[in-house]
């Protein structure tokens, strides 16, 4: 029986009936009626006749009918964890209907907050939803909602499908808000933030904020980002060290993404401790050996992305430490100098004739030559490519050698006009792995 005499002046009996139940689920720790609640919840969201704008009364007095009855259910000692997830699904359903201003009249900050804090994960998920729904972003910049998501992202409890959802709301408010971006920058959420480096537990989930925030707010405080040398040494935790390292490669990308060029700059001087530390890694064998034996790419990738997006400051790295000429040295034996020169800014290796001219043209170089050849100087000036012997690759090497020339006019030129039987080979190739001719990869000589 429902807990108290039902009144409600909603018509439409499917919602009568789930208003009804909800009322029971209430005092009850039986499951819900899901088919019901399912056939409500696909009406609450699609029919747009419940939410008429022109009659606010009427939006108004079905939001009065579901929010009550809904918050019973989640505030219920007695109500299962499945009754409450059915509920907090109606109440998503509905609130896609209504702005932030119109949620806030039916729900106070308060509310909200305690939803973040004290609800179950879906709760949470909604409360988070209807705060990124701010428009404009600045309306919750005085009020308690932030340092409460900051908070919550403090907390090694909160699930990686929170942080996840907590992160993105952080940065879209930031980036829609000015007052947002001051107060994130406040003693209060700076504390948090520092909390959080501090803590092994949580710091990659700043790490991972950083990346998408320094776009937004370059002044973000360095120490919550620029991990010492010293501490990196003293550092037991290997995995945590391979972390670190690609936290940077994507530090990087984020700072390439910015439109200031002098902030660039800016920042990057910031990080050539960092920089330092990372290309010793590759660079010398007793430094962080262990690193380099487990997370041999993790260098690599970073000073790859490097002399890619920041062609100047890998220049002079790369002249004080000759890191193209140690990856020369090395690529035959070693992964990482290989990898290295296979996405290396080619521009590095114009000057390494003899390299060039004595690199096999084999399945197992096939990407350093791809690398070469996305660089026209290099390929129409410098590059003896034998097409006798790039017939004889396999189809994955040969498809492979293939796709740089086939995304640039000089490559596609050198297809048509004076390889035709490369040409032809790349047109078979492709049709068998499409299963239009072969079935099998073959050679061709």
């Amino acid at each position: 029986m429902p807990s108290s005499a039902f009144v409600t002046n909603i018509s439409d009996p499917i919602l009568v009936k789930v208003l009804i139940h909800l009322d029971e689920l209430v005092i009850s720790t039986d499951e819900p009626k899901y088919k019901l609640i399912q056939q409500a919840e696909a009406k609450l969201r699609t029919d747009s006749t419940l939410y008429d704008q022109a009659n606010p009364n009427k939006r108004d007095a079905l939001a009065g009918s579901f929010f009550p009855k809904i918050l019973q259910v989640i505030r219920s000692d007695y109500s299962t964890l499945e009754a409450k997830n059915s509920s907090i699904s109606l109440l998503n359903a509905i609130l896609l209907h209504f702005d932030f201003d119109q949620i806030i009249t039916f729900f106070d900050v308060d509310q909200l907050i305690e939803a973040m804090t004290k609800g179950n994960e879906e709760l949470k998920l909604l409360a988070i939803g209807v705060v990124l729904r701010a428009k404009p972003a600045d309306l919750i910049a005085n009020t308690p909602i932030l340092l409460t998501l900051f908070q919550l992202l403090r907390e090694p409890e909160t699930t990686l499908r929170l942080v996840t959802n907590i992160a993105n709301c952080v940065v879209t408010l930031a980036s829609d808000g000015e007052l947002v971006r001051r107060r994130i920058l406040s003693n209060e959420i700076v504390t948090q933030m520092k909390k959080m480096r501090d803590d092994l537990k949580v710091d990659t989930r700043l790490f991972d904020l950083v990346v998408e925030l320094l776009p937004v707010i370059p002044d973000l405080p360095e120490e919550l980002y620029l991990v010492s040398k010293n501490e990196f040494i003293k550092s037991d935790d290997i995995l945590h060290d391979s972390v670190i390292v690609s936290f940077y490669s994507k530090l990087i990308d984020s700072i390439s993404l910015m439109r200031d060029e002098s902030i660039q700059e800016k920042l990057l001087q910031k990080l050539d401790e960092q920089v330092n530390y990372i290309t010793k890694v590759y660079l010398d064998d007793t430094f962080k050996t262990e690193l380099k034996l487990l997370f041999n790419i993790e260098p690599v990738i970073f000073l790859s992305k490097l002399s890619q997006l920041f062609h100047k400051k890998f220049e002079q790295l790369n002249t004080r430490l000759n890191i193209v000429d140690h990856a020369i040295a090395k690529y035959q034996v070693d992964e990482s100098s290989w990898f290295l020169l296979s996405n290396v800014n080619p521009d590095f290796l114009k000057s390494k004739k003899e390299f060039i001219q004595n690199l096999p043209l084999n399945e197992k170089y096939i990407s350093i030559y791809a690398n070469l050849i996305s660089n026209k100087e290099l390929f129409t000036e410098k590059l003896a490519l034998d097409p006798k012997q790039a017939l004889k690759l396999t189809v994955d090497s040969f498809l492979e050698l293939m796709a740089p020339l086939t995304l640039k006019d000089y490559g596609v030129a050198k297809l048509v006009d004076s390889w035709p039987e490369l040409l032809t080979r790349l047109l078979d190739d492709i049709k068998g792995v499409f299963g239009k001719t072969k079935s099998s990869p073959s050679t061709c000589s």
